[in-house]
């Protein structure tokens, strides 16, 4: 083994870290600073929104379907190159992701879920985004929502924003749960990830 190979790759990877820090600073300049998005992620339907927090406007609003039956790398690729269009266009400069949900009897599915969401925490920081994570009982008692559950915000979004024409639960619970999400801007619950 040599020591000094080691030693050199070590120096050239903190170089390499330090030019990524240095592109950072040039990604940021074009991003929107009252623009945020939204990210209720999964593996089967993610949903996004895009805010403007000083005009109080929905500009973007949609879901991705999983279509067929792509291996989890595909599907990870496609959620990716979707969220890389909406970021490039609307430049965001934030995001808010639903946390991902745990249980004894989840585990071995949640293992996808956070690979996939390692995978969009880097995509967004090297897109120069801030991220933020909230659990979803939180990002819902901040919108004052009772019972706190997905059903009745749901509905809580439905009749708040009629003219999004959310029609029903199974269709369009991923797109709510994003806007509830951008609606947490100014939430003292939500977690950035460094």
């Amino acid at each position: 083994m040599n020591i000094m190979s080691i030693i050199k790759d070590i120096k050239e990877i903190k170089k390499l870290v330090k030019q990524e820090k240095e592109n950072l600073e040039n990604v940021t300049k074009d991003l929107k600073e009252d623009r945020i998005i939204g990210i209720d992620l999964s593996k089967t339907c993610p949903g996004v929104c895009i805010y403007d927090t000083a005009t109080n406007n929905i500009e973007y609003l949609d879901s991705f379907k999983v279509s067929g039956s792509p291996k989890v790398f595909e599907r990870d690729l496609e959620i990716l190159y979707w969220l890389l269009d909406i970021v490039t266009i609307y430049k965001p400069s934030k995001a808010i992701i639903e946390s991902p949900y745990i249980s004894k009897f989840t585990i071995s599915s949640s293992a996808p879920l956070y690979k996939l969401h390692g995978l969009v925490n880097y995509f967004l920081f090297k897109n120069g985004l801030e991220i933020y994570n909230i659990t979803p009982s939180s990002s819902r008692a901040h919108l004052g929502i009772k019972p706190n559950d997905k059903a009745t915000a749901f509905n809580h979004i439905r009749q708040t924003y009629p003219e999004l024409g959310l029609t029903s639960y199974n269709k369009d619970n991923d797109k709510a749960d994003a806007l509830i999400l951008v609606l947490n801007h100014d939430n003292s619950k939500l977690v950035k990830v460094e």
